[in-house]
């Protein structure tokens, strides 16, 4: 399952499109699901991991904040944690865990799916849910490529996601990025491979173009205004990326 406002979506079987339980749902929209991004401000750049030491951490204060806010709330989210961030601050994952919130793995060195070959993503994916997986007592189900990186160009990663105990995915942007994208791919909630379903983040059809609307850099740099009305005239479920 992967943790949503309101409602949870069910993952069944090979052969069954998954589907949300809409009893727990308000009468006034569909679930919409909040997932967060766990890695520190300069974790999502472009730059290498051998630099990152001369960086300022900001991901305990900031992430200690988000948390207070969710429970203020009463929502619970799915954290995509990076394992370099879950080494350096283990006691936050426990703590995100412990609060009720869904763990999934954002890859280990937030490097791009596309440029690895296979045994190289086989590996950083490893290394992260073994990590995050100790940490919690749980085995790690969810997954979110670094950048949204697997396209057209590695399509072979799901059938790695999936052989690794990855149930769910969200790295599939429906969009047309210079560094990520696959815009002709479904905007709704399907199966990658048999066993793996797609959670794509969601975006709006205007003039025969997917826009991108929901969350990251978009959410600070587009209005409120324009999140907010995209979201609320979806009919399915939204997925939702927040920043620490």
């Amino acid at each position: 399952r992967v943790a949503v406002e309101h409602a949870e979506v069910h993952l069944p079987g090979r052969g069954h499109p998954p589907r949300c339980d809409r009893r727990a749902l308000r009468p006034d929209g569909p679930a919409n699901a909040l997932t967060v991004d766990l890695e520190d401000w300069f974790q999502g750049l472009e730059i290498g991991p051998e630099r990152w030491q001369a960086f300022e951490p900001r991901l305990e204060a900031a992430t200690t904040r988000l948390l207070a806010l969710l429970a203020d709330a009463g929502v619970h989210a799915t954290f995509f944690v990076l394992g370099r961030a879950a080494a350096d601050a283990p006691g936050l994952v426990r703590a995100i865990h412990a609060a009720g919130h869904e763990i999934g793995t954002h890859g280990f060195d937030h490097g791009f799916v596309y440029r690895m070959r296979t045994d190289q993503f086989a590996a950083d994916l490893r290394r992260s849910i073994e990590l995050l997986g100790a940490l919690t007592g749980e085995p790690v189900q969810g997954h979110r490529a670094a950048f949204f990186s697997v396209t057209r160009r590695c399509p072979w990663a799901f059938e790695i996601l999936s052989r690794h105990g990855i149930r769910f995915d969200s790295s599939v942007f429906p969009v047309h990025n210079y560094r990520y994208g696959i815009p002709e791919a479904p905007r709704g909630i399907h199966w990658a491979v048999p066993g793996l379903a797609e959670f794509p983040v969601s975006t709006v059809r205007l003039l025969g173009t997917n826009l991108p609307v929901a969350g990251g850099a978009y959410f600070r740099l587009l209005p409120y205004w324009v999140t907010r009305l995209a979201l609320r005239a979806r009919t399915s479920p939204a997925t939702w990326m927040a920043p620490p």
